[in-house]
């Protein structure tokens, strides 16, 4: 192999470790604590859920 098909290969599994990390990690936060508010909040307006303020005038 020339340095070239060596430094391929180590990007791809570097990239391949890091999306299979991220992802167990992200899954278990979520199965932990969540990552997602619910559809209502959402609609509604973090700002006006979480503090009870608008963060923009109603544009």
């Amino acid at each position: 192999m020339n340095q070239v098909s060596i430094q391929a290969l180590g990007i791809v599994v570097t990239a391949s470790w890091s999306a299979l990390f991220s992802y167990l990690i992200l899954k278990g936060l979520d199965k932990w604590i969540g990552l997602r508010v619910t559809p209502d909040q959402e609609v509604q307006g973090l700002d006006q859920v979480l503090h009870e303020e608008t963060g923009y005038l109603d544009l």
